[in-house]
């Protein structure tokens, strides 16, 4: 499914209160302002984790041990860092296989916006692009996501 929306956060905050997550997600600490915002309206707990001095992006070890030992987590939100390009199905599938009911959202709103993301072969859940201020195509407004 595609969804758009005039923000890539409506879509976001669409997802979180519809879904109706219980338990907490993780968020990098280097994450745009609105994105923890959104959590708190959407009624979304949530705890920060550290970046990678080597990648920029959360740090993927602090993760792994967070969710090895927290059953309180039931997702992760992870943030291309603006110009980073990793392929991250290999580390998401790693989280899958520790505990599959971890809702990934593939956060790429920092991004080069791609409009054939391949949700159905992918371990994340959910995809988020923007385009608008600051992002690589700034058309204004906008934003999609593949669910």
């Amino acid at each position: 499914m595609i969804l758009f929306e005039e923000r890539a956060a409506t879509i976001l905050y669409n997802v979180l209160s519809t879904i109706g997550f219980t338990k907490k997600f993780l968020l990098p600490l280097n994450v745009c302002p609105i994105v923890p915002d959104t959590f708190i309206r959407a009624n979304v707990k949530f705890e920060f984790i550290d970046i990678s001095l080597d990648t920029l992006c959360m740090d993927e070890e602090l993760i792994l041990e967070k969710i090895k030992n927290d059953k309180e987590i039931g997702g992760i939100l992870f943030v291309y860092t603006f110009g980073i390009k990793r392929d991250m199905q290999p580390f998401y599938k790693k989280i899958k296989e520790i505990n599959s009911a971890i809702f990934i959202i593939d956060d790429m709103c920092p991004s080069i916006q791609k409009f054939d993301y391949d949700i159905n072969n992918s371990y994340a859940d959910m995809a988020l692009f923007s385009s608008g201020y600051s992002k690589y195509v700034d058309i204004g407004f906008g934003g999609y996501g593949f669910l």
